[in-house]
């Protein structure tokens, strides 16, 4: 007799039970036609995927996005993107590309392009009425992700200028040892694979310890968020497969985030860039009194260079998570099993790109798929210089 992964031999009525609800969640896929008439009509099957940190937080969060964004691949066509998440994109653009160059100059750059691109792509499908499909006015998207792109050029100008990392001093003494380093790490405890991308890792000449740099852009005082740092599955998993991949420099110490809170101003109207730099410069440093909000804020500082120590290994807890996430992972895409959660409908005060498909019905799914939404490969086909390790 096989045992499933965490089975129990016994023989009572209630063991047998366990095992057979085990054994239905753990089920590989054998039907992709599960889920919808719809998905098999369009050709759209389930995907094999690695664990994915991002992808675990949006099934713990809604197990019916995580079936639709993650397992079937599908995004809504041709969205606006979401401005803290856009904004937060183009500011790891450019600072990722201001490290590789050797100045912000080229970072600016890369953001400029991305964002010409972005704009170009949706204004294609804007109506005669100026209308996006799904109903946005371009012009009040366009001024929110000129916004964004305004925003993310500050604040990586003010922070690689006024607040560089490593100091002037210290330059010398650290060293670059990858840049968007992707790694790929077998867990042979839960026998599947896990991928993770760091943003930035180094090297301090000096000690040998080798640390994972990782940029966050928040709403929120830098100091708050990093006390909710400590126990996410991120830089848990993180520095236990970094830890494996740099195991010739003695292993990896940790974190040191570099948190950086959005600006609440907005460009104004022929405001040049260079004046609402100065602008944001005050901002962050406490000198500007633009509105009330701000005054409540400015008592904790709104940039923060954090280092925090995480564990060389997978502790048991995580083990169990990341196991229970392997499951979900394999089991056959069908909607029960993948329910919804109210709770997370409206996250980030927007509408859940899936909320057609979760509030219509599925004899309308064929039209709603073929008229909204497009099947994508997983990011994980776009990786490249991937490091493999085992845990």
């Amino acid at each position: 007799m096989t045992l499933i992964p965490g089975e129990i031999r016994t023989s009572s009525a209630l063991g047998y039970a366990r095992r057979y609800v085990v054994r239905q969640f753990n089920n590989a896929i054998r039907n992709p036609a599960i889920g919808g008439e719809a998905f098999v009509q369009l050709n759209i099957k389930p995907q094999n995927v690695d664990i994915h940190v991002s992808d675990m937080r949006t099934f713990y969060k809604c197990r019916r996005k995580h079936l639709f964004q993650t397992m079937y691949g599908l995004r809504r066509k041709y969205a606006a993107p979401s401005p803290a998440l856009y904004t937060g994109s183009l500011y790891h653009t450019i600072r990722q590309h201001a490290t590789i160059s050797g100045g912000i100059a080229g970072g600016l750059f890369a953001a400029d392009a991305i964002h010409n691109q972005t704009v170009h792509d949706l204004m294609t499908q804007v109506n005669d009425i100026g209308l996006l499909p799904g109903g946005k006015n371009w012009a009040y998207v366009l001024a929110d992700m000129d916004d964004c792109l305004s925003k993310a050029k500050t604040m990586a100008s003010w922070s690689y200028n006024r607040k560089p990392w490593p100091p002037p001093e210290e330059v010398d003494d650290w060293e670059i040892l990858g840049v968007e380093q992707v790694i790929r790490a077998r867990i042979p405890v839960i026998r599947y694979w896990a991928r993770v991308k760091l943003d930035l890792v180094v090297r301090q000449k000096s000690t040998g310890h080798v640390w994972i740099v990782d940029y966050k852009t928040i709403g929120d005082p830098p100091a708050e968020a990093v006390k909710q740092y400590m126990f996410d599955e991120q830089p848990r998993l993180y520095t236990a497969v970094a830890h494996k991949a740099y195991e010739q420099y003695g292993g990896v110490q940790g974190f040191i985030y570099s948190v950086i809170s959005r600006p609440t101003i907005r460009l104004k109207k022929n405001q040049s860039f260079e004046d609402y730099l100065l602008e944001i410069e005050e901002w962050y440093e406490g000198k500007g009194r633009h509105d009330d909000k701000l005054a409540a804020r400015i008592k904790e500082p709104l940039y923060l260079l954090q280092p925090l120590h995480y564990a060389s290994h997978l502790d048991d807890e995580m083990l169990f998570t990341l196991k229970e996430y392997k499951m979900a992972l394999k089991a056959r895409p069908d909607l029960p099993r993948f329910g919804r959660n109210k709770d997370a409908c409206f996250d980030y005060n927007s509408r859940c790109p899936y909320w057609d498909l979760c509030t219509d019905d599925e004899l309308l799914w064929p039209t709603t798929l073929a008229d909204r939404y497009e099947s994508v490969p997983h990011r994980d086909t776009e990786d490249q210089n991937i490091l493999e390790v085992t845990l």
